[in-house]
């Protein structure tokens, strides 16, 4: 089987360089290895990045879109992938030694739909002590140990580092538009809510840890500032992608603000434990955004049911 290396970007240059040279000279899976840079509209094209490392051997090609988004940039990546198998992996990563290999063997071995490889996080400094373990995974760390197993909610797999087979989306639809970054835009879920429908089609999906890759983390991610607003566009997303959600408005709302009302414990048990309350901010930040989403979303049916 062909593996296919769709790598979505945009105007990260130097990033998209380092994870290009973490796969330059990896031996190759058996069915062969072809990498796609999908430039999503930056300001600078790309290709003058990417050609020197076809020049190096790397099969390797740069595909250019108006920007649109990460999911649109990661369903073109499908549509020009010849591979049988199609592995996602953000511009910030750096992937380990025989990554490639891993990734294959992980099909071959288990004959799954979907491999959701493991993420460490590469810091330039230590983790703040107000960074509890559960909030790790708003910086895709996925790391669930050494032992390969089928995973389900809430351990699905992050777009970071994610190979699809091609069979997995026969009757399926692609990436959803729309829901995730956008520009400066802290939307997620994209691939947790096509997993959704992969598994709700009887599709198998595996841990991985072989196929290992380490997440870059930028200084200014481990703000406090920065969590806030990744709670809140947590919490618009989980809301974006729960078309299932029961109950008309009042009802819905009602049970948002019980949510929030879950702050209080989370402060007890932090205050306790000496980590201080951003914990329990976070927590009711996360819970503004679904307030917020549900607002949009009653405003959106009243305006449709008017027209």
């Amino acid at each position: 089987m062909r593996l296919s290396v769709v790598i979505p970007t945009r105007d990260r240059p130097e990033l998209l360089a380092d994870c290009l040279e973490s796969i330059v000279g990896q031996p190759e899976p058996p069915g062969g290895l072809e990498v796609l840079v999908i430039d999503d509209g930056s300001a600078e094209p790309l290709e003058p990045t990417v050609t020197p490392f076809a020049g190096r051997g790397l099969p390797v090609r740069c595909v250019r879109q108006a920007a649109a988004g990460l999911n649109a940039a990661r369903n073109q990546g499908l549509r020009d992938a010849d591979g049988e198998l199609v592995a996602f992996l953000d511009d910030d990563t750096i992937v380990g030694p025989g990554w490639a290999i891993a990734v294959h063997e992980g099909f071959e071995r288990e004959h799954c739909d979907v491999i959701g490889g493991r993420i460490t996080l590469k810091l330039e400094d230590g983790l703040p002590r107000w960074l509890t373990e559960k909030q790790l995974g708003y910086l895709s760390r996925y790391d669930l140990g050494e032992t390969p197993r089928e995973v389900d909610e809430p351990l699905l797999p992050f777009g970071a580092n994610l190979a699809l087979a091609r069979s997995a989306l026969e009757g399926v639809e692609p990436f959803r538009v729309g829901l995730d970054r956008v520009g400066s835009s802290l939307v997620s879920n994209g691939e947790i809510e096509l997993l959704r429908r992969i598994r709700a089609a009887g599709g198998r999906i595996v841990y991985w840890p072989a196929a290992a890759v380490a997440h870059r983390v930028p200084p200014e991610r481990l703000t406090k500032d920065w969590f806030r607003r990744r709670a809140r566009a947590q919490g618009i997303s989980d809301v974006r992608s729960d078309e299932g959600g029961a109950g008309g408005y009042p009802l819905r709302l009602g049970r948002e603000l019980l949510r929030t009302g879950r702050a209080a414990p989370i402060l007890v048990r932090r205050l306790i434990e000496g980590r201080g309350t951003f914990d329990s901010l976070l927590w009711v930040t996360y819970c503004r955004g679904r307030i917020e989403e549900l607002g949009r979303r009653r405003a959106a049916d009243s305006r449709s049911s008017m027209s």
